[in-house]
């Protein structure tokens, strides 16, 4: 019915996520360091330590903010329908109740948007690595249903 005969799971590797924000977040806390001390010539270092907190925590909540405290959800498309697995909670959608499948860029990042009869649930792609992001796509390109939109490239969402 659908085109999909097994289970497809994808789950970001919070690791992978953790290290290219920490590699971001130093480059901020140098280029903090280097214009607070050659462009604004400031001498105190109280101002060079609050700023690298505040680059620190806005880093922290952004990880946070997209892995949560018990890694990422899974996305896993299979015979029955699409499922969004978290730790606490999943949302599954039969083929029947799905409305669309379309990919959006939004300033958070890229997603997958999933939409259905009773609402609509996002999935980050970040921690995925560029293989795991292909397949996904090749998945989702391969859903075959007359009553579902599937759009995979991505648009701005305003």
């Amino acid at each position: 019915m659908s085109g999909i005969t097994e289970n497809h799971v994808y789950r970001g590797d919070p690791s992978r996520y953790a290290k290219q924000l920490a590699i971001i977040s130093v480059l901020a806390v140098i280029g903090i360091l280097l214009v607070g001390y050659f462009g604004l010539k400031e001498k105190n270092p109280k101002f060079y330590l609050f700023m690298c907190g505040v680059a620190i925590v806005v880093a922290l909540g952004r990880y946070f903010s997209m892995m949560g405290l018990h890694g990422p959800a899974a996305l896993v498309i299979g015979p029955s329908g699409v499922k969004l697995q978290g730790h606490n909670k999943s949302t599954e959608v039969n083929w029947a109740d799905l409305r669309s499948i379309r990919s959006v860029a939004t300033r958070g990042g890229m997603l997958w948007e999933v939409a259905y009869a009773q609402g609509k649930f996002e999935y980050f792609t970040d921690g995925l690595t560029g293989q795991q992001k292909d397949e996904l796509k090749k998945t989702i390109g391969s859903i075959n249903l007359p009553h579902v939109e599937v759009r995979l490239e991505h648009y701005d969402q305003t």
